[in-house]
């Protein structure tokens, strides 16, 4: 029989973790519009280019290279993911908390042997939604900053650069694995749950996977782990060769670190913080707790792992930023880079002009021309 300490305790959906509680509403209400901004100016973009551009021609500002534009797109409908189940995880637990107050519907009908809200139709879209994203964000990350690396090595050869066709391969083979094995996660969670509906477990209650008894859990959390820290890892070493090269070209050209390039140190460490700390303290906590503890911990004392598993998902709201950072921090100083002058020759504004191109394409998230490089 549950006495009343737990019926307090069951009564949230995120439990009494405003801590938690404010990361998902901060997270959520920042992805989903920025990602459908980020989706509907590339569509819009398309528009411009593909069948409607001699309609669009004189407000077409931007030539987005179409291998690039499709894999951004790809990216900012998978933050979309990742930002829905962070929006609907807060609204379900709001909905909670204020029918508990004023009705009796609810998520969570407390009984002393059933939680229902994690063997709930929407806690199963949920851990659907959860893992897709978690999964084929960071690989189609891993894919715009290697087509960034080619675009910055390569860039006066197409040869070695990412096709429309490639991509779309790439890309087609990516979501099919991902949704799977998301399926295969969520079905499993779901039957566990339902075999346990009195257990509470903090993964569950957040519509993660939960439960470390089945073959498909244990291979899909460490192949989260394996490929959120490893692709991240490989990530970052792509950057860090990106700005030796745009060092050393910059030092054949001038003496003076430039503003563009101290801009986008700047921005390169905040992907590489964004991308690869944000796994090392859950992953960290995972080993620890699995290979020191052989009894259950109480979950009830573990506010900060929530905390770590929802900053999973804080690309979800910083992918589609980086291009407005981009764009306040830069656009400034590429203006006088890109005004015409009557005292340079033509050799050298070509010159200045592809240090300009592939200064700032090799931001993944950036939306800037790179059909210079083509």
């Amino acid at each position: 029989m549950a006495n009343a300490e737990d019926i307090a305790y069951y009564t949230r959906v995120l439990q009494n973790n405003n801590g938690v509680r404010i990361v998902t509403w901060m997270f959520g209400i920042i992805a989903i519009p920025s990602n459908l901004i980020i989706i509907l100016w590339i569509a819009y973009n398309y528009c411009q280019n593909g069948l409607l551009h001699r309609y669009f021609r004189h407000r077409n500002s931007f030539n987005l290279n179409p291998s690039f534009a499709f894999l951004l797109f790809n990216l900012a409908v998978s933050d979309l993911l990742g930002g829905s189940y962070l929006l609907i995880l807060a609204i379900s637990d709001a909905t909670y908390t204020i029918s508990q107050n004023f009705s009796n519907i609810s998520y969570l009908r407390i009984h002393p042997s059933v939680d229902t809200w994690i063997i709930s139709p929407t806690c199963s879209v949920e851990r659907f939604l959860a893992q897709t994203s978690l999964i084929i964000s960071i690989l189609i990350t891993f894919v715009i900053t290697l087509d960034r690396y080619l675009a910055v090595f390569y860039s006066a050869s197409t040869r070695y650069r990412i096709s429309v066709f490639q991509a779309q391969v790439t890309l087609a083979v990516f979501w099919t694995i991902g949704i799977i094995l998301a399926i295969l996660g969520a079905v499993d969670s779901y039957s566990i749950s339902l075999k346990k509906p009195g257990h509470y477990s903090i993964l569950g209650h957040l519509c993660q996977l939960e439960g470390s008894s089945t073959f498909i859990i244990n291979a899909l959390t460490y192949l989260d782990m394996t490929v959120g820290i490893g692709v991240n890892i490989v990530i970052a070493i792509l950057y860090i060769a990106i700005l030796i090269r745009l060092k050393r070209h910059r030092q054949s050209i001038q003496q003076r670190k430039s503003p563009i390039e101290r801009h986008i140190q700047v921005i390169t460490a905040w992907i590489i913080i964004t991308s690869v700390v944000t796994w090392i303290p859950v992953i960290v906590w995972v080993i620890i707790q699995r290979a020191m503890t052989p009894v259950e911990f109480d979950d009830r004392e573990n506010f900060l792992l929530p905390i770590l598993v929802i900053m999973l998902y804080s690309n979800t709201a910083l992918n589609p930023l980086i291009p407005v950072i981009i764009k306040i921090l830069v656009t400034s100083r590429l203006h006088n880079l890109f005004t015409p002058r009557t005292d340079v020759t033509p050799s050298q504004s070509r010159d200045k002009m592809n240090v300009v191109v592939i200064t700032t394409t090799i931001i993944p998230k950036v939306i800037a021309s790179d059909s210079a490089n083509v």
